[in-house]
């Protein structure tokens, strides 16, 4: 199938109804912006949101993405989650922190990341957890980054140094 519009990074959701995709919206500073294709109707929604790297969540009702502050600035990368309606969630703020990969919950409730401070250190990267909304505390799991949450654990890497990493399984 050959979709009707024109875009980068496309994912599609678990359940095949939409595709997240980046739209470019200048050329010269390439920023983009998230947008949700509706497969079945072809409506597509500009989330209006600079947000890369889509993983959907696995009712497919929202994506986890990589934010970047204000065009023209790179002083790290954020996390927010924004809904198949456009709803926004910062979760991190892109302003002095980076994110070191993020994963949904099985339940799509909650949202685990590795964070670090920019410029990135991944020796100090620490695992992040949130509902995705938004709301609520920070749960804190300890030094990792790269998240993978599966049916029962997380799976993550921890950085021992610069030049080795290991993985670890986590509850």
């Amino acid at each position: 199938i050959k979709l009707p519009v024109t875009g980068q990074f496309p994912a599609v959701s678990p359940n095949g109804a939409m595709v997240a995709y980046q739209k470019v919206t200048n050329s010269k500073t390439g920023t983009a912006q998230l947008h949700f294709l509706n497969v079945a109707t072809g409506v597509d929604l500009n989330t209006r949101a600079a947000c890369g790297g889509a993983v959907w969540a696995p009712n497919s009702s929202a994506v986890a993405c990589s934010t970047t502050g204000a065009p023209g600035t790179f002083n790290g990368f954020g996390l927010s989650t924004i809904t198949t309606v456009g709803v926004v969630s910062v979760l991190v703020p892109s302003v002095g922190m980076v994110v070191n990969g993020y994963s949904w919950s099985p339940d799509s409730t909650k949202v685990v990341w590795g964070q670090s401070t920019f410029p990135k250190d991944n020796t100090a990267s620490q695992l992040r957890w949130l509902p995705a909304d938004g709301s609520g505390a920070v749960g804190k799991l300890g030094k990792g980054a790269e998240p993978i949450w599966g049916p029962t654990k997380i799976a993550f890497v921890r950085y021992t140094d610069a030049a080795s990493a290991g993985m670890q399984v986590r509850r």
